[in-house]
């Protein structure tokens, strides 16, 4: 029903052996996924956890591949559910296992989303130069960041790094380049997101209440428990984030969950609603509750009266029914306990450690004009300190990081190309009906997301494919809507 209705305004005629044929992909595709899934359970029922952190990956990619060819919009939500899953599925290995820092599932995600670099070949197709010109100047920063990189981390940090920071625009560059497939991907995306806010908003409120074994044991070996991480290992004082590796990710996801919910008409999305509220709440991420409210004061400005005001009454629905866990006693005090703190900043433990932090990197990145090479921040750091977080392993700017690790060459044409994109796709109007409000929905999130860059860098691996899939969204719609 939502399909159809969300569909209407694009979809062209088609005789019955093009719907014999969507129908069959779909089949194919659904067995090749469904084949993946019952080998996770086969190895996770006889105990082969020892298997399974190989072929998890290695499977994942094979069906990656197969997908991109049959149906890309199974392809696209295939990676999504690897975002989605599969920190979840790393934590059991690693519980049953022992404690692996390089487990090789946690590349499976990107793995699957590489796949897609096969879609630079469409770069000289007619309208797709249009987004290749700015693709390029953003692969130009990152490779002056790769190579200045090479020099000071080693190959291997840096090779880890750029892949991190390049895969998610080639993501957005090949929803671009299939905009033919406009309908397809944003059904597909609405169901994905929905079902997957049901299922990890669901555990994420579990998680809360009850944390499971190989959670608390996984925050303990990874070392990011206490208050700049996930809280304590312990129900009622873990910082939620279900399924995925940290709070930050869970967060930004939620947040994109949420707008989609509010703004499409898909029926299951009553019952992910709460869970997703509460879970995003229960992640105590600040920098993605400002991302939600930014998202959704552009969603309200650009929507039309009729749209805004249905929207909000969805909102008001949505609130009432999380209202009976909301008022729980312990959620509503680490709630407010969390809100309070965006009134006395001064008086926080994070904003005091993020000003420090700022300082210092400001007096780097103005010393530093060639930057410090891709490498070194964030998890890329582990592969040159043994596991362990270095010295700019937890790095709270986004907008810093860029030239930290760019150098101002670099920065200055990633940013420029990383705008030229936003550009593209926020000032092109849409189609109306539904699809007016879902592209809507889609720039909420892009802004939403962006808008997090002043606190984490939100445009690269997992946050940053919330970011380049949404922003792909839309200069596909445009492509579409050109070419229609």
């Amino acid at each position: 029903m939502t399909a159809l209705h969300l569909s209407r305004d694009y979809s062209p005629p088609v005789g019955s052996s093009t719907v014999r044929r969507r129908k069959d992909r779909r089949t194919q595709a659904l067995l090749i996924v469904a084949v993946f899934v019952a080998h996770c359970i086969a190895l996770v029922s006889a105990g082969g956890f020892g298997v399974l952190q190989w072929t998890y990956p290695a499977l994942a990619l094979v069906v990656a591949a197969l997908l991109y060819r049959m149906s890309p919009a199974h392809y696209l939500a295939f990676v999504w559910w690897l975002f989605f899953l599969s920190p979840f599925v790393r934590r059991i290995v690693d519980y049953h296992l022992s404690w692996n820092w390089a487990n090789p599932i946690n590349q499976s995600p990107l793995l699957a989303a590489a796949v897609c670099v096969f879609s630079i070949r469409l770069a000289g197709r007619k309208g797709n130069e249009l987004n290749a010109i700015p693709l390029l100047l953003i692969f130009i920063g990152i490779l002056f960041g790769y190579i200045i990189g090479l020099g000071n981390g080693g190959f291997v940090a840096a090779s880890y790094a750029a892949f991190n920071w390049l895969m998610p625009p080639i993501l957005c560059f090949h929803i671009a380049c299939y905009h033919q497939h406009f309908t397809e991907f944003r059904d597909m995306l609405i169901r994905t997101f929905i079902w997957g806010g049901l299922i990890t908003g669901a555990y994420g409120v579990m998680q809360y209440f009850y944390l499971p074994r190989w959670d608390a044991e996984w925050v303990i070996r990874s070392q990011i428990f206490g208050q700049v991480g996930v809280g304590v290992p312990f129900p009622y004082s873990i910082r939620v984030f279900s399924t995925m590796n940290s709070p930050v990710p869970f967060a930004s996801v939620m947040m994109a969950m949420i707008i989609i919910i509010l703004n499409t008409r898909h029926p299951l999305r009553w019952f992910a609603a709460p869970p997703v509220l509460i879970s995003l709440l229960l992640s105590i991420v600040r920098t993605a509750w400002g991302g939600l409210a930014v998202a959704w004061l552009y969603t309200i400005v650009r929507l039309r009266t009729s749209a805004t005001v249905r929207q909000l009454l969805v909102a008001a629905c949505v609130l009432v029914m999380a209202l009976p866990l909301l008022a729980d006693e312990t959620v509503s005090n680490l709630v407010n306990k969390r809100f309070e703190t965006l009134l006395k900043l001064t008086d926080d433990t994070s904003y005091g450690a993020r000003s420090e932090l700022y300082q210092n990197v400001l007096i780097a990145v103005s010393k530093n004009f060639i930057g410090n090479g891709l490498g070194a921040t964030g998890t890329a750091t582990k592969l040159n300190n043994q596991g362990s977080m270095g010295e700019y392993g937890d790095f709270d700017s986004g907008l810093l990081e860029i030239p930290f690790n760019l150098g101002w060459p670099g920065a200055f044409l990633y940013v420029i190309g990383v705008l030229w994109l936003v550009c593209a796709g926020l000032l092109h109007r849409c189609g109306g009906g539904a699809n007016h409000q879902w592209n809507v929905a889609c720039g909420g999130i892009v802004l939403g997301t962006l808008s997090e860059c002043f606190l984490t860098n939100s445009l690269t691996a997992g946050v940053g494919m919330i970011f380049w899939c949404f922003l792909g969204m839309l200069l596909a719609e445009k492509a579409h809507a050109r070419a229609g």
